[in-house]
């Protein structure tokens, strides 16, 4: 099965099973933080062509009445829930099927991130991913985003050839993760990080990575 093909039928299937669950948490959404519950971020995609990817609206605006919010005061229970556990990421899958996105690949990034930090040009030959093999060793291995450890994971991905088990294994391993608020991490919102069990000598994509082959 190729990529595409692949990404149509996953992207198809979670969209059938997610309707409901999306709709209670675009409701949920404009009741925490006001309509509309959906916003659009422009990101660059394959061969570096912007396109819109769309998220439910997690974070309260970061200005109000006049005041600058801090991260923790943007968030309540209910929004914290879904971002801890990649939920505001949902209506990514209707990227995936119009083409914009994969299932597994990069996670997309913002051209002022580009220009801050730049990946190397091999990562926008693929499309970016909905999760990515960075997004695994955050949630299993790593404490705190590391951007080197992130485009060398995401050179690694677009390097090499597609394979329907290594994806499948990026999402069976990730799933209990999601499940579990793993992602709570990349917030600072006062979860306890992953710690990790690497060895010294061993980065984190090395030690999580050989068992998808």
């Amino acid at each position: 099965m190729k990529k595409r093909a692949f990404d149509i039928l996953l992207s198809s299937v979670g969209l059938v099973l997610a309707a409901v669950p999306m709709a209670f948490l675009y409701l949920g959404t404009v009741a925490s933080n006001g309509f509309p519950g959906m916003f659009m971020q422009q990101r660059i995609g394959k061969d570096g062509k912007p396109f819109n990817l769309y998220k439910f609206k997690s974070l309260k605006d970061e200005f109000e009445n006049g005041r600058r919010l801090g991260l923790g005061e943007r968030v309540n229970g209910f929004t914290h829930f879904m971002r801890t556990r990649g939920l505001d990421e949902l209506p990514q899958l209707f990227n995936v099927l119009k083409g914009d996105m994969s299932i597994v690949g990069p996670r997309p990034l913002p051209q002022e991130v580009l220009l801050e930090f730049p990946p190397d040009g091999q990562v926008f030959k693929v499309r970016p991913g909905l999760v990515s093999p960075y997004t695994l060793a955050r949630a299993t291995v790593m404490g705190e985003d590391d951007k080197e450890v992130k485009n060398t994971l995401d050179y690694e991905y677009a390097s090499r050839d597609f394979s329907i088990l290594y994806d499948i294994g990026v999402l069976r391993k990730l799933f209990m993760p999601i499940v579990l608020g793993k992602n709570a991490q990349s917030y600072n919102l006062g979860s306890t990080p992953v710690t990790s069990s690497v060895e010294e000598d061993k980065s984190p994509c090395t030690q999580e990575f050989d068992v998808l082959d």
